[in-house]
């Protein structure tokens, strides 16, 4: 099973930005990968919203995880990405 390439350009573009690249050229680079207006703005939201909340998703992460915090950075924007949908959109 295969991810959907706009996903994965998201969450490429997210860990760019959580490496500490400039959100805005990381978000410039993200527009020329999606073709269409609406599709990139859903896209940016997401990945500014799980920028701007990434430590309360952490938090919500700790409270409910048996496990201790997850170092891999894959795994955190997943999860952030997640949240953030799952909370924002309906």
């Amino acid at each position: 099973m295969s991810a959907d390439p706009r996903r994965l350009a998201i969450l490429h573009t997210l860990m760019d930005v959580q490496k500490g690249r400039d959100l805005d050229q990381a978000l410039g680079e993200l527009r020329a990968t999606i073709d269409d207006t609406q599709g990139f703005g859903v896209a940016a939201e997401q990945v500014r919203g799980a920028v701007q909340y990434r430590d309360r998703y952490a938090h919500i992460v700790a409270c409910f995880s048996k496990r201790s915090s997850s170092t891999d950075a894959v795994v955190e924007a997943v999860l952030a990405l997640s949240l953030h949908e799952l909370l924002t959109h309906q």
